[in-house]
């Protein structure tokens, strides 16, 4: 099981440094809603515990 968190909370951390780095580099070029969604992605991923997450409801091609 600890393996699992740990496997869980690398791509977290991953994705939200990507996306930091995204903002930095496209801030200046994209629309607000855009801006708007990422951070809220960057909000929900940097805020939530791996077990949080697992909770989810699935959306998207993962709700299939």
């Amino acid at each position: 099981m600890t393996a699992e968190r740990t496997n869980t909370t690398a791509p977290t951390i991953e994705t939200v440094e990507f996306i930091d780095t995204w903002l930095g580099e496209n801030a200046m070029w994209v629309d607000s809603r855009v801006m708007d969604f990422a951070l809220d992605v960057r909000t929900l991923l940097s805020s939530s515990t791996p077990s949080e997450l697992d909770d989810l409801e699935p959306s998207g091609a993962e709700a299939s």
